[in-house]
This record gives C-alpha cells, sequence and structure tokens, in this order.
C-alpha cells in the first residue's frame, strides 16, 4: 500500500507543517512541539472536513476537483481507502447553508493531512490492528482525552487509559507520521521545526 505522496509533493507537505507549528506555537507559545504540530493539523483537517459541504467532500475523492485525490497520484482504491479514513474519523455531517465557506487551501490541506494516517503501521510495526489505531488517534485528535477515545483503546488494550498512556498513544502515532514522512517525501524534524533532507539520507 502507497501513502499517496510523491517526492515532489515534499514542498507543498513542509508548508502544511509549517502551518501545524503555527497552531501548535498559537495554542502552547515556546512549548510548542513538533509532535503538538502533527496534532494540530490532524484536529484542523478534522474540523474542516466537518464543515465542509457533501459535494465538495465528494469532489475531494472522485478527482473532479482540481486538488483531488487524482492530484497526489492516487489510484481508484487508494481514493477509496481514503474516503474509509473518512468514515472512520465518525465526520460529522454538513450542518447546510449556514456552514462556513472552506477555503481551497484549507481544504487542500486537510485532504493530505488525511493521508498521513495511512502511514500508521506501515514503516513502523504494530501489535495493535490498524484500523483501531486509526480510530483512536481520530478520537483523541477531536476531542482531547475524550470518552471516545478512552472507549476505543481500552477495548483494544483491555487496560484503563492513563493520562500516561495518553502521551504515549501521541508519541507513537507522531513516530508513525514521521517514519513515512521521511520515508516517502524526505522530510525530518530539524530542532522545532521541519527540513527536506537529501534523497539519500531518507532510507
Amino acid at each position: 500500500m502507497q501513502s499517496g505522496f510523491r517526492p515532489d509533493d515534499a514542498e507543498r507537505v513542509l508548508g502544511h507543517l509549517r502551518h501545524g507549528l503555527e497552531l501548535a506555537s498559537a495554542l502552547k507559545g515556546e512549548r510548542a512541539t513538533t509532535s503538538d504540530a502533527i496534532w494540530c493539523l490532524i484536529t484542523e483537517a478534522l474540523e474542516t472536513f466537518d464543515r465542509m459541504p457533501d459535494q465538495e467532500r465528494s469532489w475531494l475523492t472522485s478527482g473532479t476537483r482540481s486538488g483531488g485525490w487524482s492530484s497526489v497520484g492516487l489510484t481508484g482504491a487508494e481514493a477509496r481507502e481514503l474516503e474509509r479514513l473518512r468514515l472512520l474519523s465518525a465526520m460529522k455531517p454538513y450542518d447546510g447553508p449556514s456552514g462556513r465557506v472552506i477555503e481551497r487551501s484549507a481544504g487542500d490541506r486537510a485532504f493530505d493531512v488525511m493521508l498521513f494516517l495511512r502511514w500508521i503501521g506501515m514503516y513502523v510495526a504494530t501489535r495493535r490492528p490498524v484500523d483501531q489505531i486509526v480510530r483512536a488517534t481520530l478520537a483523541l485528535a477531536r476531542g482531547g482525552d475524550s470518552e471516545a477515545f478512552h472507549r476505543i483503546w481500552e477495548g483494544v488494550t483491555g487496560k484503563r487509559v492513563s493520562r500516561q498512556a495518553v502521551s504515549q498513544f501521541r508519541t507513537t502515532i507522531y513516530g508513525h507520521v514521521l517514519a513515512g514522512l521521511k520515508r516517502d517525501l524526505g522530510i525530518v524534524p530539524d530542532g522545532d521545526a521541519f527540513r527536506i533532507t537529501h534523497p539519500e539520507a531518507r532510507a
């Protein structure tokens, strides 16, 4: 399975990550980390999809919208995988004409960030079912230390979720995304930022 990204998408994704760093900085100030940036991007992507009209959502996965799945090299099967990820996110129904208009750049960024979730289990082994990890990731991003996350993850592990377990889970997901960023796009953390490496450094 491929992530849906090509090497020449690196600059675009790097721009998304810089936006995530801005979100994290606004939230945590000087305490913001590159991990916070990834989680802020996932949360923002979910919020963007929640506000997106149904027709716009279908354009993103049908490829009829410029910037849709065909522009990032997705096959039809991979587009269906993206749709599965969106369904796992328990995406809220569009709330009608009163919903905010989504800027094109925000919609495209949300689309790319959802593809980050395809890196879960791709380059870093996991003992847990990937679908359940993705569901738990989306629940945590949507509601912080939410009841939904606790319910999902306690069902997976059979253990009560502690504050330390939540922190470890966040770190684990960050590791999966970092592995994908490096292997597929040559992007690595650099202190409190991200940068693109030389191709030979990606392995």
